[in-house]
């Protein structure tokens, strides 16, 4: 289980991207995120991020065995710790510049470093002190996905011959400050559909309300797959949330994609400060927030956090 966070954690902190150093930041971008699963049918609002982030931070409490009947007692425990880290979100810190990304996760006490140029992704583990170093082609070509989590399906992401269909219905909301900050709010009715290239397509209602900061956000030029069978549901929405939002940046630049859209245009290029990605239907499923903040440009003292510390072994 624990295994299963630390990874969802590194996929959610966007680490299958590799980023273009932002203009107006020298040496790159640096900045801390919250993300956080809902399932239910009220919207989350904005909060007081570093309040968010320091609940988010705190290591998970370890789930003491109280074993029982058929190890029922330590089952619950585990089920309990794991619904307390949903409720009070993922806390990242990131670190973006050049062909270089960093997401630090302070919960499981790991890092990844994404290394565009050298294809490679580095993991970092702090509790013991060792490092891992994959490829990201391999990761790309590795095992399959997985099936969904039990008690019902769980929506498609796109592979390499799958396509997707967007037509988004956009408004404004005007501006709202965070902590400080003043952000620019719109609100997009998405509908996706998702057509393999064998099978049935799928198309889904989605509802992204989404406040953009006036900071340019690091482009996307390469990535590597993430794997939502690691926790079912909320990966799947994810990754799907994932995909849309490249879909978002490269319209006419990648011909998986389609986008039809209407209302006023959202800021491309800008970094959200808050955003809520929820699902328009009486099944439900998982709402997903992310909140991003203690923005600031990084420089050349930073450098080192893209190397693997010293005292760290590799592990086999």
């Amino acid at each position: 289980m624990k295994i299963q966070l630390a990874f969802l954690c590194a996929s959610l902190g966007c680490a299958f991207l590799a980023l273009s150093t932002p203009a107006g930041a020298a040496g790159g971008l640096a900045w801390d995120s919250v993300t956080k699963f809902s399932m239910s049918q009220t919207a989350p609002q904005p909060g007081d991020f570093a309040k968010d982030y320091q609940t988010a931070a705190q290591p998970p409490a370890a789930a003491p065995d109280h074993g029982g009947m058929f190890g029922l007692g330590g089952m619950m425990a585990k089920a309990q710790a794991m619904g307390a880290m949903f409720a009070n979100g993922f806390a990242q810190r990131h670190y973006a510049a050049g062909n270089l990304l960093r997401v630090d996760d302070p919960g499981s006490q790991t890092a990844t470093i994404t290394d565009c140029r050298a294809r490679t992704l580095t993991t970092l583990n702090y509790a013991d002190k060792t490092y891992r170093v994959q490829s990201l082609d391999a990761i790309e070509h590795g095992p399959s996905q997985g099936s969904p989590a039990p008690g019902g399906s769980a929506p498609q992401t796109p592979q390499d011959d799958t396509k997707m269909n967007i037509v988004v219905t956009t408004s404004a909301l005007g501006s709202k400050e965070f902590s400080g900050v003043s952000a620019d709010g719109y609100q997009s009715d998405m509908k996706i559909t998702v057509i393999p290239q064998s099978g049935d397509s799928k198309t889904m209602d989605m509802l992204m309300t989404s406040y953009y900061s006036a900071t340019p956000e690091p482009a996307q030029s390469c990535y590597h797959a993430m794997a939502p069978g690691a926790m079912g549901r909320a990966a799947m929405n994810m990754g799907l949330m994932q995909h849309v939002m490249a879909a978002m940046r490269t319209p006419k630049g990648d011909p998986r994609f389609t986008v039809s859209a209407s209302g006023p245009p959202l800021p491309a290029g800008r970094l959200s400060l808050f955003m809520v990605f929820a699902p328009q239907s009486s099944k439900g499923g998982f709402t997903i927030l992310t909140e991003n903040g203690n923005v600031r440009p990084i420089g050349a003292s930073d450098a080192s956090v893209f190397s693997v510390p010293a005292g760290f072994t590799q592990a086999n």
